[in-house]
Parts: C-alpha cells; structure tokens; sequence
C-alpha cells in the first residue's frame, strides 16, 4: 500500500508541477499559487476524514500548516 501512495504522490505531484509551470504562462504565479494550493486544501479535507488518526496534537496541525505555507512560498518563487 505504501508503495501505491508513494507512486500516486510522485504523479500528481509531478503533473500539478508540469501544469502549473504552464498556467504560470498565462496567469500571474501568486495566483497559480493561490489556486493550486486551495484545490489541495479541497482534497485534503475530502480525503482527511477517511484517514483513521489516533492522536492528533496541535503540533501536529501546526507543522502541517507550516509545511504548506513554506511549500507555497517555496512554489512561487520557483515560478
């Protein structure tokens, strides 16, 4: 299973790269940014609530939220 989430994640993590570096082309790269990471924020709280998690902590949430904030940053200025 693991192996399946990890190829599934290199995809679309590659064709969101691909697509976005096209869509920054045509649209200013803030709001490529803007958009490709609110169509993951969708997915996440779609897929989130099937996921079984016995502990989550405030941390938790923090680090994520910083990642995501980082990696945004991060994809902006790649564009």
């Amino acid at each position: 299973m693991a192996a399946v989430l990890a190829l599934l994640s290199a995809v679309t993590y590659g064709a969101g790269d691909f697509a976005g570096g096209l869509a920054s082309r045509r649209l200013p790269p803030a709001a490529v940014v803007l958009r490709t990471n609110a169509i993951g924020l969708v997915g996440l709280v779609a897929v989130a609530p099937l996921i079984a998690a016995d502990d989550v902590r405030a941390h938790d949430l923090t680090l994520g939220v910083t990642g995501g904030i980082v990696g945004g940053i991060g994809i902006l200025l790649l564009y």
